[in-house]
């Protein structure tokens, strides 16, 4: 439902080079990260929460801060008023071989 309301920050937020290579040294090929956002009326990111670590907090620290810093929404409308909301969003990392 916010997918489609975000006008600004990117969508695909990979992990660092020394992430990717823990990845790789711990035999994980892929991590799903998801994220609880929640944003004020006026459609700015007001908290972030991961709700299940990759297993790789450098990523999961990454992910939070991004989507915090430079995510935007169109306000969410209830009636025609500016509402807040929380939402969940699952990341998914796969690396490629």
């Amino acid at each position: 439902m916010l997918e489609a309301m975000r006008v600004a920050g990117e969508k695909n937020i990979p992990p660092d080079q020394a992430t990717r290579d823990a990845m790789t040294a711990a035999g994980k090929t892929k991590v799903v990260v998801p994220i609880k956002l929640c944003v004020d009326a006026k459609g700015v990111v007001a908290s972030t929460r991961v709700l299940k670590s990759s297993g790789f907090p450098a990523y999961d620290t990454k992910l939070a801060t991004t989507i915090a810093k430079t995510w935007r929404y169109k306000p969410y409308l209830v009636n025609g008023t500016p509402t807040a909301i929380c939402s969940v969003v699952t990341f998914i990392y796969q690396q490629r071989s």
